[in-house]
């Protein structure tokens, strides 16, 4: 089954010299019959990018309680946890990124959790931007059910 995260979106950024930012593409999507699962991401375009800067696309475990349903619960440390898997080990998206160009990576936990939460992280580097950073990702889940 695939399930799209986020379909071709531009985000852009502006150079904040040593600084990550993230960005949730989406949490509390239900994993609890899956067995095994693939984060695929799509650089559809990328523009400005500093030398150093780069974006990856993250899944962590995320789970939910019926107790506290307004509480997000993450595997290891706030705010994110520990990833599943990262699409930087496929290769980050950098300035010598050539779209158009698909990274997959399978999930490395398991058994994966019963909800997972996509990020979008990017990271400046100590290299500050001439301009606007820009790249057009879609992100999407290929799942294997039980």
């Amino acid at each position: 089954m695939l399930l799209p995260i986020i379909d071709k979106t531009e985000y852009s950024f502006d150079g904040r010299i040593n600084t990550t930012q993230t960005i949730v593409l989406k949490e509390r999507i239900s994993t609890s019959e899956v067995v095994s699962a693939v984060l695929e991401l799509r650089v559809h375009a990328l523009s400005g990018l500093a030398t150093l800067a780069q974006a990856t696309v993250k899944a962590y475990p995320q789970s939910v309680s019926a107790e506290d349903p307004g509480q997000f619960f993450i595997t290891g440390t706030a705010p994110t946890g520990s990833p599943l898997i990262s699409i930087a080990s496929c290769g980050p998206i950098q300035s010598t990124t050539v779209p158009p160009i698909q990274f997959a990576a399978q999930f490395s936990a398991t058994p994966i959790t019963s909800a997972v939460r996509i990020v979008l992280e990017w990271a400046q580097g100590t290299n500050a931007a001439s301009g606007p950073q820009k790249i057009t990702i879609s992100v999407g889940l290929n799942l294997r059910m039980a």
